[in-house]
């Protein structure tokens, strides 16, 4: 499963609807809060450097990235994107896993698996410069709990107040969280109630032809600029490291 799940990333993290409209919310973020032009981008469980190879490709190869991540198969595919990355030497990054402090910092979709998430962003605080900015992505709402998220081996989905408390109880100061992708609560409330265990395909993003592809990252990506949905199958937070 991990091989087929680390080839499925490869193929879709850049193109796919889905993560176009991730990475559009996340680079909002991060350029409202800090300028990043300058500093170091490191990306906490990048995979296999989607996210990273997306900035990249936006700053004209100029950006000052590093990806981190625990499994070396896709640090590797990482590095052959063009992405710089490396394993860290444990759960959680210390300084030693970086080449300096980082100015911003995303974990995205990541603190879901853990079993502990309030130690991986306590780490990432440790390490961070001050005024750093992080940015995390999660995915939100019990009710739409399904075998997609037993089989992806997530330990919880998130509302606000939890989302908000693990973050502030790492020693951030938050400056806001909100939901993203509301459109996809109902399609999800359906996977859950109707998704068969049983019968789940080998790859969790469902193939859709190129004009369907760019509907959905037009419609997703034009309710993430709308604020404050009270629902959303995602959740995304941004918060800084006081001085």
């Amino acid at each position: 499963m991990k091989r087929a799940h680390y080839e499925t990333l490869a193929t879709h993290d850049v193109g796919y609807w889905w993560f176009q409209t991730r990475h559009d919310v996340v680079l909002r973020m991060l350029k409202k809060h800090q300028p990043l032009s300058n500093g170091l981008l490191v990306d906490v469980g990048c995979g296999t450097g989607g996210f990273l190879s997306r900035f990249l490709n936006e700053s004209s190869g100029n950006g000052n990235v590093h990806g981190l991540d625990v499994d070396s198969q896709s640090i590797a595919i990482a590095a052959d994107r063009g992405v710089r990355a490396s394993t860290m030497t444990g759960q959680t990054p210390t300084a030693d896993d970086v080449p300096s402090s980082p100015t911003a910092m995303t974990i995205l979709d990541v603190l879901e698996h853990l079993d502990d998430p309030i130690a991986m962003l306590t780490s990432m605080h440790a390490i961070a410069s001050p005024r750093c900015v992080l940015v995390a992505l999660v995915p939100a709402m019990n009710v739409l709990w399904s075998p997609w998220d037993d089989r992806l081996g997530h330990r919880r989905r998130y509302n606000l107040r939890m989302i908000r408390s693990h973050v502030s109880e790492a020693g951030w100061t938050i400056q806001r969280a909100r939901y993203i992708f509301p459109s996809m609560v109902i399609p999800g409330i359906l996977r859950a109630r109707l998704l068969n265990a049983d019968k789940l395909p080998a790859d969790e993003f469902p193939s859709v032809p190129g004009w369907v592809n760019c509907c959905l990252h037009w419609w997703t990506s034009l309710e993430a600029r709308l604020p404050w949905w009270p629902i959303g199958s995602s959740l995304a937070v941004v918060a800084t490291k006081d001085p």
